[in-house]
């Protein structure tokens, strides 16, 4: 401590201890505890001592300051004797507005607290003159309050009529009622409205049906109902007779609830279980009399399910399986091909249409029995065999009908019975077939087949764009052929290089003929017109290989392929037999990128780096940011990339930029506790900052003890600026207050610790303010905290409100169980209607039970009605029934008034059903849910329809009429009386049938028909620019021909086999012909070049036509030497056409000259052997002997000459021998010769 502040403590102590004359040393200040005043207004507190400092709460240091919004104000007023605070709780209120509500009814027996809004300055005066923010009433009357604050007196009232419960009487719970008349139910008089079970709103209403009935009136006090049970009797009705099953037992209900009964078994119970047959009656007595009824029960056994035998039906054909037993429940299943029945239908009777094995379950109510039908398909036999067959060399051929199922019948020409039959001989015969669904009759022709030399000719190069290929035999038409392609025409065209086969297949075996066909695509060319490349790198150029094809490069090379490395133009000739093309491309050679961005680099925001690549000279770039453009803006960080692009490849330089930024304000107004310190911290984390504090200070910190305003310079490469910071000193935080732990009945609690500047507030709710409202029961706490200490408070807030009601209006449940009744609303007393005091009671009978709820905020009583409810004995619709269309029935379960939902959802008492079906009821109360089901078929009028007109063969055929299932009585015109009737003669024929309820008739003609005769003609030939129409002769029938159209006649076009087949009741029909379609006989392209002492070959086996030769030969293959012009006449069904072709001789020969001497002596002249030739040399070969055997020289390029050395060293003179070979292409053909001779060596 400095001596400047030791003589401040001296002059401060001794103002303390000593004082003066006329001057009290510590400040006095009273602020007040609570001041209260009207918003828009102000008030100014005053704290002034003399020669005192002032420190307010709101910061301020004037002695007085004027507020105007609620808080908690205190002051610190400081002289040289020390310091006095004072605290006052400022309240700014409002007008008060508010409303008690709307003038209601209240419960008698009960009370109701109206609740005033809560003001911690308001004061209250009722009616009878308390002066509490809440008024308890416990009867009629008007209720008014007034409430005062600053802002003025305000007041408003609230009517209450204390009622009541409704009070609802019909009359007594059950009635009988003996006759059909309506009654009228009423509730009596309860005073408010009634609402009935039936939906029924008015007090009374009439009524003409049994049931349960319950009429309801509500007030504030619950809802009062009562029940009455109404019975419209109606004697008992035991039926006539009722099956027993044998070893079962059955029940007799008369389905009646109430009353007296006496059984002939002594029973006196509502109805009884028998075991037996016999009589059963049933004396009957209630209000309305006594009545007497009787019913047979007989025995009755299972159903005897029987589907009749294993069956066959024809394709097409249904069959009907009825399971009989009107009224009983089945189930049909059919076998799957793992051998599992899979139930398939639940109905009387069933069609079947395919083969399949039947299961059927047929149940009476005596149990589930069985049988099993096993149905077989066949088809109606049809033409199994083309009309012309073929064996080899005459040999015995079996023949095959066709399996048409169990029970066909075979009849072949020679006497054949089996589905098989063996001919021994050529020429014509027929097959008869019949089964149970017709029978067919066709004839055939076997013809004799003999073996195949098949010749699809020598391999080929092609330049045409197609080639028809055939396989050179005339075909039969019962020839199969197989091509490599997949096709099965007399001939194909073919246009691309592959090798191609053919598979001919007739009675004698299976023959192949192959070929090789090489096509010549049209010669390539250069895809572009430029290159460039990279100085040092090459690029591979190939136009494409192709057999027999020649190439020549700019620079002599010879393949089709080169590899190009330098600048300048490229060109290429290639040429074959069927083309020459030439083409040229420029090749440009160019160097690698050199790729710089320049040295790294620092900027100051908001300043940018501007990266450039566009002297590169490179066909692309990419930025390391992923942009393509020349120029990159950088105004962040980090390293940065440029690709750069050409044909050399790509070339990569980076840059590393740095961004600086310039100095920011960091500093924040903050606080210290007395008698601490703080520091203040500018530091800017940038390298190369500087800091200049207002007290010479150099460091990023520093540290301050007194409250202030402070500030430091702050600078770096990129600028400067100053930071300033505003120091408050704290104080210790006091005591802070809640208040007692509260408990009101309603609205809200204002909670004010008081107000301290600068502390921070955090509530149990998550507020930060400085206040908080309680709305609902709680535990509230708050903490203060600034930079000396931390002070909390809590406070427990209970907002009960008055009793609820709870218990509702009605509670069921089953007989001989308990129920607990609980009154809830913890916290109160309680007083039940059965003396006990508990929040809860346990009950086991019926009634009404109330209890009273009370706590500090009101008085309630709450009620509810008990109903006990039993098990639901026996719910029965009935056995499953048969009614009439038009008719219905009535199905009630019974007791009346038990909630229930039907199979649709329905929950009415009873349902009318009018349409078959099964159906359902579920009825459920509080013991259980209890149910029952029944099976209903309504019969309405058989209509049926014996379907339409049919046509019957008029040679013997028969037919079946059926009539429609499950009727009682069948009555066919022709005296029939069974469903099914069978019949063989055209006519009409009607049918009545009758069922349980009505009667149908329809009728049908049956129109007879014949055999169809499909005559198509023989087998033929036409040429094809002659119109040729296949007319099977028939006119009233649809044809079928054999590309599956439907036509009356068929344009033939081409060659082939064709049929036609038509179909009625007598059978299907049909027949075959096949037609040769020839043409026009094109030019042939036969003229050909051949060599000298050569031959040409003409074959014309792939002409099926007949051919004359000029010199009368009809030979199919020629071959011919001699030059000159040749004709040949063809003939077919269009004519006959005369064709010439020319042959033309020429020398092909090569001239090779070979020297027989030659002197190697340096002279220059003679010096080398060479050979000398005239033609296009393919392949070559030279080979020189010396007189001992020895090879001396040898050489495959016809260019090349021998120079005389033998391994480097002249050779000796005299005769060596030669041998020669060489090869050359004349016409596309190859030729080649070798020669053999001797050489003269002198020097």
């Amino acid at each position: 401590m400095n001596k400047q502040n030791l003589l401040k403590l001296f002059i401060n102590l001794s103002c303390c201890l000593l004082g003066f004359s006329g001057f009290a040393c510590l400040p006095t200040v009273n602020l007040g505890d609570t001041i209260s005043f009207c918003q828009g207004n102000s008030i100014t507190l005053n704290a002034f001592n003399p020669n005192c400092s002032y420190a307010w709460s709101t910061g301020a240091s004037s002695p007085s300051i004027n507020v105007s919004t609620s808080g908690t104000y205190f002051v610190s007023v400081s002289n040289n004797c020390g310091t006095t605070r004072d605290t006052v709780v400022v309240i700014v209120e409002s007008p008060v507005i508010f409303n008690l509500g709307i003038d209601q009814e209240v419960c008698a027996g009960s009370s109701f607290i109206i609740q005033a809004p809560f003001g911690p300055s308001f004061s209250y005066q009722w009616q009878d003159g308390s002066n509490k923010s809440f008024f308890q009433a416990v009867q009629t009357g008007m209720y008014k309050v007034k409430i005062t604050n600053s802002c003025g007196v305000f007041e408003d009232s609230i009517h209450l009529d204390f009622v009541n419960l409704p009070n609802v009487q019909i009359g007594p719970r059950d009635t009988v009622i003996c006759n059909s008349n309506p009654i009228v139910l009423s509730a009596g008089n309860p005073g408010y409205p009634v609402t009935w079970s039936t939906g029924h709103s008015s007090n009374s209403f009439s009524l003409a049906s049994s049931g349960t009935f319950i009429a309801k009136s509500s007030n504030v006090c619950g809802t009062a109902r009562d029940t009455i049970t109404v019975h419209y009797f109606s004697p008992p009705d035991l039926g006539d007779t009722i099956g027993l099953c044998i070893g079962g037992t059955l029940s007799i209900d008369p389905k009646l609830s109430f009353g007296n009964f006496l059984w002939s078994t002594g029973s006196q119970n509502s109805k009884i279980t028998v075991g037996s047959p016999g009589l059963y009656w049933l004396q009957y007595s209630n209000s309305c009399g006594t009545y007497t009824d009787s019913v047979v029960v007989v025995n009755t056994g299972p159903a005897l399910v029987d589907l009749g035998p294993d069956t066959t039906i024809c394709y097409g054909d249904s069959i009907l399986l009825d399971a009989g037993f009107p009224g009983s429940r089945y189930q049909w299943y059919e076998k799957d091909s793992l051998n599992n029945f899979n139930l398939i239908d639940t109905i009387q009777s069933i069609w079947v249409d395919t083969a399949a094995v039947i299961r059927l379950g047929v149940d009476n109510g005596c149990g589930l029995q069985f049988d099993i039908i096993n149905i077989n398909l066949i088809w109606e036999p049809l033409k199994f065999m083309q009309d012309t067959v073929a064996t080899c060399n005459s040999a015995p051929i079996l023949l095959d009908a066709g399996d048409w199922g169990f029970g066909t019948t075979y009849l072949w020409s020679n006497g054949g019975t089996s589905r098989t039959s063996l001919y021994n001989s050529l020429g014509n015969g027929s097959v008869t077939v019949s089964n149970q669904c017709g029978t067919i009759s066709y004839n055939f022709y076997i013809r004799n087949s003999n073996p195949y030399n098949l010749n699809l000719g020598p391999n080929d190069t092609l330049c045409q764009d197609s080639i028809i290929l055939r396989p050179g035999v005339g075909l039969s038409m019962t020839d199969d052929i197989l091509w490599s392609t997949g096709t099965f025409d007399p001939a194909i065209s073919v246009n691309s290089t592959g090798t191609y086969w053919v598979q001919v297949t007739n009675a004698c075996g299976t023959y192949t003929d192959t070929i090789d066909l090489i096509f010549l695509d049209p010669l390539g060319t250069f895809p572009e017109d430029r290159i460039d490349l990279c100085q040092g790198s090459s690029k591979f150029l190939d136009v494409g290989y192709q057999p027999g094809t020649n190439y020549l490069w700019h620079d002599g090379t010879t393949a089709s392929s080169n590899t190009i490395s330098t600048s300048g133009q490229v060109w290429v000739r290639a040429w074959n037999k069927c083309d020459t093309v030439s083409d040229t491309i420029d090749f440009f050679v160019v160097q690698p990128l050199n790729v710089n961005l320049g040295p790294d680099q620092v900027i100051c925001t908001p300043n940018f780096a501007l990266l450039s690549a566009q002297n590169f000279g490179a066909d692309s770039i990419k930025w390391s940011t992923g942009s393509t453009n020349g120029v990159l803006p950088v105004n962040v960080s980090g390293t940065y990339w440029v690709d750069a692009y050409n044909v050399c490849g790509v070339f990569r330089d980076s840059i590393n930029i740095t961004v600086k930024t310039g100095p920011r304000d960091v500093l924040k107004d903050t606080a210290f506790c007395i008698g601490s310190s703080l520091v203040l911290d500018a530091n800017q984390n940038i390298a190369n900052s500087n800091y200049s504090w207002w007290n010479g200070t150099t460091n990023p910190t520093v540290t301050v003890n007194s409250p202030g305003w402070y500030w430091v310079d702050i600078s770096n490469d990129c600028g400067s600026i100053r930071d300033s910071v505003f120091v408050r000193e704290d104080v210790s935080l006091p005591p802070i207050d809640l208040g007692d732990d509260t408990i009101i009945c309603q609205g809200t609690v204002f909670l004010n610790p008081g107000v301290f500047p600068g502390a921070r507030y955090k509530w149990s709710n998550g507020s930060t303010a400085n206040y908080t409202v309680a709305a609902q029961s709680g535990t509230y706490y708050v903490s203060i905290s600034n930079t000396c200490n931390t002070v909390s408070d809590t406070i427990e807030v209970l907002i009960t409100g008055p009793p609820k009601v709870v218990l509702g209006d009605e509670i069921v449940f089953c007989n001989g169980h308990t129920l607990t009744l609980d009154a809830k609303n913890p916290g109160c007393t309680y007083l039940w209607s059965t003396g006990e005091a508990s929040q809860k009671i346990q009950v086991d009978s019926a009634g009404v039970y109330s209890v009273i709820i009370e706590n500090d905020c009101g008085r309630i009583k709450d009620s509810v009605e008990v109903f006990i409810e039993f098990p639901l004995e026996d719910v029965d619709l009935g056995p499953d029934t048969i009614i009439c269309l038009g008719t219905q029935l009535v199905l009630d379960p019974g007791y009346p008034g038990v909630a229930r939902r039907w199979q649709n959802g329905s929950t009415n008492s009873s349902f009318i059903v009018y349409q078959t079906g099964f159906y359902w009821v579920e009825l459920n109360n509080s013991c259980g849910f209890y149910s029952d089901s029944i099976y209903v078929e309504v019969q309405g009028l058989p209509t049926f329809s014996l379907g339409p007109d049919q046509y019957l063969c008029h040679q013997g055929a028969e037919m079946n009429l059926l009539g429609p299932p499950g009727m009682t009585i069948y009555n066919w015109s022709n005296g029939g009386s069974s469903q099914e009737v069978k019949i063989s003669q055209p006519g009409t024929y009607w049918l009545e049938v009758s069922n349980e309820c009505f009667s149908y008739t329809d009728s049908i003609e049956i129109i007879p028909e014949y055999p169809i005769l499909i005559d198509l003609g023989p087998d033929t030939v036409v040429c094809k620019s002659d119109l040729y129409v296949l007319d099977p002769g028939i006119s009233n029938y649809d044809v079928l021909w054999n590309n599956q159209t439907i036509l009356p006649a068929f344009l033939v076009q081409k060659t082939g086999w064709y049929s036609a087949t038509a179909m009625n009741s007598c059978g299907v029909f049909n027949d075959s012909v096949f037609v040769q379609v020839d043409s026009v006989i094109a030019a042939l392209t036969l003229d050909s070049i051949i060599c000298l002492e050569d031959t040409v070959s003409i074959d014309l086996r792939d002409y099926d036509n007949d051919i004359v030769w000029f010199d009368g030969s009809t030979e199919r293959v020629r071959k011919f030497s001699e030059e000159g012009v040749y004709s040949i006449q063809i003939f077919n069904k269009c004519g006959v056409f005369e064709r010439n072709f020319k042959i033309d001789v020429s020398n092909c020969d090569c001239p090779v000259h070979l020297a027989n001497s030659f002197t190697p002596n340096g002279d220059a002249l003679n010096e080398n052997y060479k050979v000398v030739y005239d033609c296009d040399i393919k392949e070559y070969s030279l080979e020189i002997f010396s007189r001992w055997g020895d090879r001396v020289f040898y050489t495959e390029d016809p260019t090349e000459e021998w120079d005389g050395t033998y391994k480097g060293k002249p050779a000796a003179v005299g005769v060596y021998s030669y041998r020669i070979y060489y090869k050359w292409n004349v016409y596309y053909l190859d030729r080649h010769q070798t020669r053999y001779g001797h050489i003269n060596l002198i020097r």
